[in-house]
Formats: C-alpha cells, structure tokens, sequence
C-alpha cells in the first residue's frame, strides 16, 4: 500500500488547505456536444466530459491493498496519485419518432471511472429538436414560414394565409405583416374620381369626405389612372383603401 499525503502552503479556513495564495480562475470542466443531424433534426447527440477527478480503487478485504492505490485525505482508496483532469463522462442522447406527436428519447450515460452505465427512456409530446445553429453578430435572420388565420366576426374570410417573407427577422415581425394582412384583407375598397393632383403619390393615407354616403374616414391610396371627361379635361380614378381593424 502506497500513502500519499499532499503538503499544502496556505490555509484558506478550518481545514481547509490551498496550494495558491490567492483565488485563481482555473478551467475544472470541459464539455463537449456532437451532433449527428438528419434533415434538419437532431437523431444523437454526444456529449463528453471532463474533471479533474480520480477513480475510486476496488479494495479486497482478503489480499493486501494493491500497491497501485493510494490512500486520499478522505480515507478514500484511489487510482490515481492525484486528482488529474480526465474524461469522466460520456452521454449518449438518441431521438427517434413516436406516432405523429411524440418522440422517443433514449439516454446511456456511461461513468467513465467505473464503467456504470445508466440507460434511461423517456417519451416527450411535441417534434423532435431541429439542430442548432450559430448566431451572427450582425443580424439574427431566421427565414421560416409564419402561419396565421385570417378571419373576422362576418366570416368574410374563409381561407389560410402563410406569411413567408425573407425580410422578417422574427416572430414579431411576422405577426405585423399578418395584421397588416388581415387589414387588407377586411378592407373596403373605394374608387373615388377627383381632380388630377400630382401630390397624391401610391401609399400615401388620405382623408376622405363624403357627406352623402356618410364617408370620413383615412384610406391608404393603392392606385390611380387617369380618365378624359366630355369636356376634354382630365380626372382621376383613386383606388383606396378603407381599413376596419
């Protein structure tokens, strides 16, 4: 049986022994996760650790101590001399379909040191993971469809509409433009003639006043083309719209 007893220089508080003056910042652990990717979605991930640790050595109550042990401050009998930084874990992840709203979950998780392996199952409601990805710092653009139902209390709207756009920059934006949309699509329209003016330009919001159809209210100007009266003078048809919502 070998003994090995670490001097240490400085003490820290009640038995508790340092071999630095001072705190220092010191990496104690190191993760790493691969991915094996089909289709976008994650099927296994691998993800490996590593510690400073020591095993724990078998001892036999019969044969003398090996002599590859050593004996630890704890009264713990160890492999190795010292704590050294070492592969202690490896946890394997793996998904898999379950049905049409599920998905199968299986997890190994191996002890390195002592070769115990714990495998756990597991059946999670949803979709399986999509494979990360890495963010820039220039822009968090994620191009994906954004699905909302236009609809309103006279059922006008009888249909579905996905937003997908390669200018949105997320699900905020999306929900904009699908408000946007819903407000055209429950806009009444309004073809009005007016005398020719080269201000109104396409999108600009005017205010407009009929006192005879009860009219007054702001459109949005869509379109204009141009009409020749009997007199020979020109006119305008505006194209507007009327947003309810």
């Amino acid at each position: 049986m070998s003994t090995v007893l670490a001097a240490y220089d400085y003490k820290y508080q009640a038995n508790v022994w340092r071999g630095d003056v001072n705190e220092t910042f010191q990496a104690s652990k190191r993760v790493k996760t691969e991915y094996t990717v089909v289709d976008g979605q994650v099927v296994k991930t691998v993800e490996t650790t590593w510690e400073f640790a020591s095993a724990i050595a078998e001892r036999s109550v019969q044969l003398p101590d090996p002599p590859t042990t050593f004996l630890y401050v704890d009264s713990t009998y160890r492999k190795d001399r010292v704590y050294i930084f070492q592969k202690t874990h490896i946890k394997t992840t793996t998904y898999s379909a379950y049905g049409d709203g599920a998905y199968l979950v299986v997890i190994d998780d191996l002890d390195v040191l002592t070769g115990i392996n714990t495998h756990t199952t597991s059946i999670i409601d949803g979709k399986i993971p999509l494979a990360p990805t890495v963010g820039s710092s220039l822009s968090n653009l994620i191009q994906q469809p954004i699905t909302e139902v236009l609809d309103d209390n006279c059922d006008s709207i009888d249909k579905t509409i996905t937003i997908d756009s390669e200018y949105l920059q997320d699900e905020s934006e999306g929900a904009k433009l699908a408000k946007r949309r819903m407000q055209r699509e429950t806009a009444i329209v309004r073809r009005v003639k007016h005398g020719v003016n080269p201000l109104m330009k396409i999108g600009h919001t005017i205010q407009v006043i009929d006192p005879k159809r009860s009219v007054d209210g702001r459109h949005v100007l869509l379109g204009k083309h141009f009409t020749m009266g009997e007199n020979g003078a020109a006119d305008e048809v505006l194209e507007m719209e009327f947003w309810t919502r």
